[in-house]
C-alpha cells in the first residue's frame, strides 16, 4: 500500500487505503477497523529495512553495512511512510505508533545490531556488555537522526 508513503498520516483515508490495496473500503475495514490499524498492518509487513548481514570479516565490517544501507531504506517508500507517521502521528494513538516503529525498522535494526554485537564477543574483538538495550540502540538511532534530521548519509 503506497499512501502512508504519498500522502502521510493526516490525508490517509481508508477509502485510498483500499483503493492501494486493490479491494472495498467494507473489506479494509473488518480486517483494519482503523486508520492507526492499517498504517500498523502496513508497517509490519512491509519490506526489510536493512536485510541480512552475511557472517564473515570483523566486527567492523558487520557494523558498516547497517550504516551504508540505512539511507536507502529511509529514502524507500517505507521509509517515507515513517517519516510521515513520526512527524504527523495521530496523538490519540500514541502506543499503537510506538509498536509500530517498534515492531517493524527500529525492532528489526535493533535485533540485528545486537545479533552483530553477540557475534563480536564470542570472537573476542568485542567488549563483554555490547549487547546491553543501550548500546544497542546507539548505531540505529544515531544513524535514524542522522539520516531523517540532518538529511546526512
Amino acid at each position: 500500500m503506497e499512501q502512508p508513503s504519498t500522502v502521510g498520516w493526516n490525508a490517509l483515508t481508508m477509502e485510498g487505503g483500499a483503493a492501494g490495496a486493490y479491494t472495498g473500503k467494507a473489506a479494509l475495514c473488518r480486517c483494519r477497523p482503523s486508520k492507526a490499524d492499517l498504517v500498523a498492518a502496513a508497517h509490519r509487513t512491509g519490506p526489510q529495512w536493512i536485510g541480512e548481514i552475511p557472517d564473515g570479516g570483523s566486527i567492523r565490517e558487520h557494523l558498516h553495512l547497517p550504516c551504508v544501507r540505512t539511507p536507502d531504506a529511509v529514502h524507500s517508500s517505507a521509509g517515507q511512510a515513517l517519516r510521515w507517521l513520526l512527524h504527523e502521528c495521530d496523538h490519540a494513538h500514541p502506543d499503537r505508533f510506538r509498536e509500530v516503529v517498534w515492531s517493524g525498522p527500529r525492532g528489526a535494526a535493533w535485533h540485528l545490531i545486537r545479533g552483530l554485537a553477540l557475534r563480536g564477543i564470542e570472537r573476542g574483538g568485542v567488549w563483554s556488555d555490547a549487547s546491553s538495550p543501550f548500546v544497542v540502540d546507539v548505531i540505529p538511532a544515531t544513524l535514524m537522526y542522522r539520516t531523517m534530521m540532518c538529511g546526512s548519509e
